[in-house]
């Protein structure tokens, strides 16, 4: 739940940023997160489910890719993890 105070927070200073009225909903923001677990992007669609004005999630990941290959092709086994530079999404069985 921690993670949607992150989105909110976003969109707060990108309405701000664009000077857009905060709440317009002909003016959605989209967001692109980078995601191992899926606990960031999951936070980001419950703030859009509690009518945070935001549109397009789209997740981020890296050769340690066991969301889209869930996402693409039902895939959800574990695979050796690679070591690249973002750490924080190298995960291959989320939690």
């Amino acid at each position: 739940l921690m993670q949607m105070v992150h989105f909110i927070w976003i969109y707060l200073r990108m309405v701000e940023q664009l000077g857009v009225e905060p709440g317009d909903k002909s003016r959605v923001i989209d967001m692109v997160v980078p995601t191992g677990a899926m606990g960031n992007i999951t936070g980001g669609y419950m703030a859009k489910q509690m009518g945070v004005p935001i549109g397009m999630l789209c997740a981020g990941v890296n050769i340690n890719d066991i969301t889209h290959r869930v996402m693409e092709n039902g895939e959800f086994h574990r695979k050796k993890i690679q070591k690249t530079l973002s750490d924080a999404i190298n995960i291959e069985v989320p939690y």
